[in-house]
């Protein structure tokens, strides 16, 4: 590759970056769990858990990752 052409492709991701900085960036709110209600529950039983929390409108589940 020549040196001009070295400089285009440059030239032309340095544009292309400078272009995705300038895009609006739309931040929504992340949700945030206050409190779960029970806070226990019998092991291999079922009950139905309570939440608050911030941001939260409109949640179908909750996921635990720990056991």
């Amino acid at each position: 590759m020549n040196f001009r052409t070295c400089i285009a492709v440059l030239l032309t991701e340095a544009l292309w970056l400078a272009t995705g900085a300038m895009a609006q960036s739309v931040c929504l709110p992340a949700p945030r769990l206050l409190t779960t209600m029970p806070m226990g529950a019998q092991v291999g039983g079922q009950v139905e858990v309570t939440i608050t929390g911030d941001h939260i409108d409109g949640i179908e589940g909750l996921s635990f990752s720990h056991p």
